[in-house]
């Protein structure tokens, strides 16, 4: 009996040891049993028309826009059809860059898609990941673009540049594959290094990429926008009151082709000004791990104009905002800019690209104000007159600033995107060491109790015949 004792102990001890981890697995057992014995339904066929989104004699495009499909959803539909292609080994002809993908394998994610790849320039292969030592990083992109520009495309946008005031149209193709390669080739060029520090064979953590919603409200989750504080061309408004106050006619404008990053200009009295514009790109980022470090950051805009008429070469930065909504725009949202430069690095008149991406790499702060949980709020503005309260030269009912585009609803490679570098601690270091030995203390405790099971099994006569 002293044996029976004894044994029934250790499972007892056993039990209560891993009273928790037997718990879940008892669960998942039963989940797993009641999803196997669940008679199956059989599939039901489509009755009558084909639902708008997916009836594929339209394109990507024509459902994003025109079918019931929730905007929130929209992301999530562009994803699994970018995940149904197969893609090849590719040099892109903006950067130089090579990519490889690795097994030629792009996965579905919630709100967009990943992969693992490795790149080269020319014979050079680039280091990828926190510190450039990374052969093949994960990338992750979210809300990811569907169109590139084609001189021959024949879907079509036209507006007029507010700042030149011309009317310019903008020719596009479908092409998922082609996006997804550029958008790829881009963030590899923000976020790689040289490839002197690579250790062959090695996969990082996570490189994601991020877009803004197109358009404001509804079923959006972010979005990018711009606000022009306007006064009057006459009398016009003082330098002082046109940055801080919001003016009688201000300019808000979520759905435009493009963003005026800064717009400055006068009014015809002398030493007055009658607008001064702002612009607003809010980023989900939520899907970045709480205990991940952001090891780099770079935001970026596809320049399309600038005009100096005032002769004041206006320069650009990043700064932070505070939007009364993360999906809309209102006047006042003008006026919650915190003017402590996210780059430490405007990027001048003379180097303002109107034919690509203006990369603007983050520094501490800026990477300090990337959210982990939540929206990324972040706004453009000029440096030296703007966020430096100093009022330009003035001259006659002129107008100097820079223009960039602005999200679009289907996506394209000109979109403005924000590419975050982000690892964990254990990130390279294999498997975690406590989890490890977590499951050879289990396994050698679930021996013991296996053996003692059988001895009780096997001498129960013996036991309780003393």
């Amino acid at each position: 009996m002293h044996g029976l004792l004894e044994d029934c102990a250790i499972m007892k001890n056993f039990i209560i040891k891993y009273k928790k981890f037997l718990i879940v697995a008892g669960l998942i057992g039963v989940i797993g049993t009641s999803f196997l014995l669940q008679p199956k339904k059989p599939i039901e066929q489509p009755v009558g028309a084909i639902p708008c989104k997916d009836d594929t004699t339209k394109g990507l495009d024509s459902r994003i826009r025109n079918c019931p499909i929730p905007a929130n959803e929209k992301a999530n539909f562009k994803a699994a059809e970018i995940a149904k292609l197969n893609f090849a080994k590719y040099t892109d002809s903006t950067t130089g860059i090579t990519v490889e993908i690795k097994d030629s394998k792009i996965n579905q994610i919630d709100g967009g898609i990943e992969l693992y790849a490795r790149a080269f320039k020319g014979v050079n292969q680039l280091g990828l990941g926190k510190e450039g030592k990374t052969e093949w990083e994960r990338f992750r992109v979210f809300n990811p673009p569907i169109l590139v520009d084609d001189s021959n495309g024949t879907i079509i946008r036209t507006w007029e540049d507010p700042i030149t005031k011309e009317i310019k149209t903008r020719k596009l193709r479908e092409d998922p594959l082609a996006a997804t390669q550029s958008t790829l080739a881009h963030t590899i060029k923000v976020s790689s290094k040289d490839g002197t520090n690579i250790v062959k064979g090695s996969f990082g953590n996570t490189t994601s990429t991020f877009y803004p919603d197109a358009g404001i409200g509804g079923g959006n989750v972010t979005m990018d926008a711009q606000v022009g504080n306007i006064s009057n061309y006459n009398p016009g408004t003082a330098w002082a009151d046109i940055r801080s106050t919001v003016q009688a006619s201000p300019d808000v404008n979520g759905t435009a082709a493009t963003i005026e990053m800064t717009n400055i200009q006068s009014s015809t009295v002398a030493s007055t000004w009658r607008g001064l514009y702002r612009g607003f790109a809010n980023f989900d980022s939520s899907s970045i791990p709480d205990t991940d470090t952001i090891d780099t950051a770079t935001l970026s805009f596809y320049g399309t104009a600038k005009s100096d008429d005032l002769a004041i070469t206006p320069n650009v930065d990043i700064y932070t905002q505070n939007t009364a909504s993360n999906n809309d725009i209102v006047s006042a949202d003008f006026t919650t800019f915190t003017f402590t430069s996210q780059t430490g690095s405007p990027i001048t008149y003379a180097n303002w690209s109107t034919t690509g991406y203006n990369d603007f790499t983050f520094n501490a702060t800026g990477r300090g104000n990337i959210s982990k949980t939540g929206v990324s709020k972040f706004g453009t503005a000029n440096a030296g007159y703007d966020a430096a309260n100093s009022a330009p030269t003035w001259g006659s009912g002129l107008i100097s600033g820079v223009t960039a585009s602005s999200a679009d609803v289907a996506g394209t490679t000109q979109d403005p995107k924000l590419v975050v570098v982000h690892s964990s601690e254990a990130a390279g270091g294999g498997p975690n060491p406590k989890r490890k030995l977590f499951l050879i203390d289990f396994l050698w405790d679930l021996i013991k109790f296996k053996t003692t099971l059988a001895m009780i099994i096997s001498n129960k006569q013996e036991w309780f015949k003393s």
